[in-house]
């Protein structure tokens, strides 16, 4: 079962990166408080490398930004634990380190904080001192990359902190997020002797069997682990990072705070101390007091460093997430449930939260479904390339399609404006591993379904009776596509229209003039490339053909025909500066004239833009379609004049949800659940 359950994580690892156009995603689910774990680890290390060395491993480090300060916390409580240092959580700063107010004589205030104030951000300590150089390890010679030095700098920063202006203190008196573990480490440092690295390699990773674990630097040689990525978003580009890949990364002194690193499974490992039933670092009446005690009513944060909600409750959840601007972590365990999700990315979170949150949702739902997906009887899982649902409108008619787990496409039907489906059913043994596309003509009686099937080619199915009966799937000639493909048709349905994105990244496209029974040969639409599934749309008379993807800079690129699909414009022409994590979504007016555009913001919300000039302009800023968050591109459909708009989409719970405009997508209703089957 956890082989399948593996297989199953890889897969949709590789849809999310292709989906949000992430260099490399890791994984970690732990269900039955540590008796399952399931790792993976997909994409590649460094952006603008290749060959097999670019793939990234299943041992492969990742960043895990300021998660590193629950592996200090982890790391004090055992500590305190085994009375090593005679440290305890109410140790003071003062006793440690009395010699500081030699310098600071007029900061006596911080002599009293304590090393779980400081873990819980209630010390009235600053994020960075004001004069603290916090990326001077950049400089770092070797003659400065030695464990002594990077003790004496843990101190500077424990005297910045306490110099630096204005102070917060009384302790306990407001929140401040802030550096404070790395003075707790420096605190265990002067009372061990030893660097905070080295007391948790010994008393955390190597008793949990971390191996895959360190800090620091990701990929000691030009190959050897994933680089960090930046995301320049003037330039829309994602680009390496080289200054974490320098040696000195390796003794940088906010390590407690931010450069911890490791591998999928071995965050499955750490998450698995805290949640089993025979913990091997921390006595269960520590790691109970390390996850519950609120150090004040100021703080969300408990002894542990651990955010928490509803501390020590049967609801309760302790997380953190990291980001260090060039990679990004979250990582979420519910004690009372015995599960655990840590997802990793090596970009940004600009653009990787999304992709990083995606996974949380993913595994969330293999945990809650894992007897259906992965249990005796359970289907063989198809892998899907940009999932997307279909949706087509006729009158007060809806047909909704959804590709599930297993490759089969399910198909509801509405008469009432969506405000409530019917399932019709599925199409037999057919087996598609793309997202969707849909249209119908105006009168409902011909509907057309189409996906990429399991051997890369466009297969459809289409409907000439309103949907009672159906004939295929048929594959529209020899292409084969790294997406899904999209479909439009005319007002009567004998001209139809499909596109896909083939293996050199450009879009193709097909037209049947006799409703689908005969098709000319896949032609190349200019010369830009994608990074996404198309979209597309046509007037009702099948002359005016808007189509659109998402390109490298991951903005929306579109172009346009006014022949029926013969000859598009030279140059595609990309809408707005506005940037995504998906697919676009496209629906036009029955005379072309009115386009509208939505696609999926990093922010995982719906965004759209609108013209009214057969695309020739755009309004000037994109727009937010109300609140909600997906986990797949949009896809529209309109009613001939344009008026009546409809927007659909994968939510978070990986079921269909829907929206509804009246005015053109002026305004909209709300996003609501159309139906209860789920699309993983």
């Amino acid at each position: 079962m956890s082989i399948k359950a593996r297989q199953f994580l890889e897969q949709k690892l590789r849809e999310t990166l292709a989906e949000c156009h992430v260099p490399a995603l890791a994984a970690a689910l732990v269900r039955e408080k540590g008796d399952t774990i399931v790792s993976a680890a997909q994409g590649v290390r460094k952006v603008g490398a290749s060959g097999a060395a670019n793939a990234v491993q299943p041992g492969d480090k990742f960043n895990l930004g300021s998660i590193s300060k629950v592996i200090t916390g982890t790391l004090m409580a055992k500590l305190i634990q085994e009375n090593v240092g005679n440290l305890r959580w109410n140790t003071r700063l003062g006793d440690v380190y009395p010699e500081l107010w030699f310098f600071a004589a007029a900061r006596d205030g911080y002599k009293n904080v304590t090393i779980e104030q400081m873990l819980a951000h209630t010390a009235g300590f600053p994020y960075t001192p004001a004069n603290d150089e916090v990326n001077d390890w950049i400089t770092y010679t070797p003659l400065d990359m030695t464990k002594s030095k990077l003790r004496k700098r843990r101190v500077l920063y424990v005297l910045n902190s306490i110099l630096d202006k204005p102070a917060y203190w009384p302790p306990t008196s407001g929140f401040e997020y802030s550096g404070g573990g790395i003075i707790a480490a420096s605190m265990a440092e002067k009372k061990t002797g030893k660097t905070y690295e080295d007391l948790v390699k010994q008393y955390v990773y190597t008793p949990l069997g971390m191996t895959q674990s360190g800090f620091g630097v990701t990929s000691s040689g030009a190959l050897t682990g994933p680089w960090q990525h930046r995301w320049d978003g003037d330039a829309r580009t994602i680009s390496a990072e080289t200054s974490t890949h320098l040696a000195g990364f390796n003794w940088a002194a906010r390590a407690p705070v931010g450069s911890a690193c490791c591998s999928a499974a071995d965050m499955g490992k750490f998450m698995r101390e805290h949640l089993r039933s025979d913990p091997q670092v921390l006595s269960t009446a520590m790691r109970a007091d390390m996850q519950t005690h609120e150090v004040s009513t100021h703080s969300d944060f408990v002894r542990g460093a651990w955010a928490s909600t509803n501390p020590g409750s049967a609801s309760a959840e302790i997380w953190h997430n990291g980001d260090i601007g060039t990679a990004y972590a979250h990582m979420s365990v519910r004690p009372a449930e015995g599960v655990g999700y840590a997802a990793m990315a090596n970009l940004s979170s600009t653009v990787s939260s999304a992709a990083v949150h995606e996974m949380h949702e993913v595994m969330g739902t293999m945990h809650a479904n894992w007897a259906a997906l992965f249990g005796a009887g359970s289907p063989e899982l198809v892998e899907c390339a940009h999932p997307v649902p279909a949706l087509t409108f006729s009158g007060s008619t809806l047909w909704a399609f959804g590709r599930r787990h297993d490759g089969s496409v399910r198909r509801f039907k509405s008469t009432n404006h969506g405000a409530g489906f019917s399932a019709m059913g599925d199409f037999g043994p057919a087996r598609i591993n793309s997202g969707l596309g849909a249209a119908t003509s105006a009168d409902g009686q011909k509907l057309f379904v189409i996906g990429r099937g399991l051997d890369n080619k466009a297969w459809f199915a289409r409907s000439t009776n309103g949907g009672t009966s159906w004939q295929g799937w048929e594959p529209i000639l020899a292409g084969v596509f790294l997406s899904g493909i999209a479909i439009a048709c005319n007002a009567s349905g004998s001209i139809v229209h499909a596109v896909g994105i083939g293996q050199d990244r450009r879009m193709w496209r097909a037209r049947s003039g006799n409703g689908g029974q005969s098709w000319t040969g896949w032609t190349p639409i200019g010369h830009g490339v994608f990074t996404s599934g198309p979209a597309i749309a046509c007037s009702s008379d099948g002359k005016v053909v808007h189509v659109v993807a998402r390109g490298n800079d991951l903005r929306a690129w579109r172009n346009v025909s006014s022949d029926s699909g013969s000859n598009f414009q030279p140059h595609w022409a990309p809408v707005g500066k506005g940037v995504f994590g998906s697919g676009l979504g496209l629906t036009c007016s029955d005379t072309g004239k009115r386009v509208v555009l939505m696609g999926r913001g990093f922010d995982k919300s719906m965004w759209t833009n609108i013209s009214t000039t057969t695309g020739a302009s755009w309004q000037a800023h994109w727009k937010k379609v109300d609140t909600g968050t997906f986990t797949s591109a949009p896809v529209l459909a309109t009613t001939a004049g344009g008026a009546h708009l409809h927007a659909y989409a994968y939510g978070g719970n990986f079921r269909i949800w829907g929206n509804r405009s009246l005015d053109g997508g002026a305004t909209w209703a709300g996003w609501g659940q159309k139906h209860d089957d789920f699309f993983l």
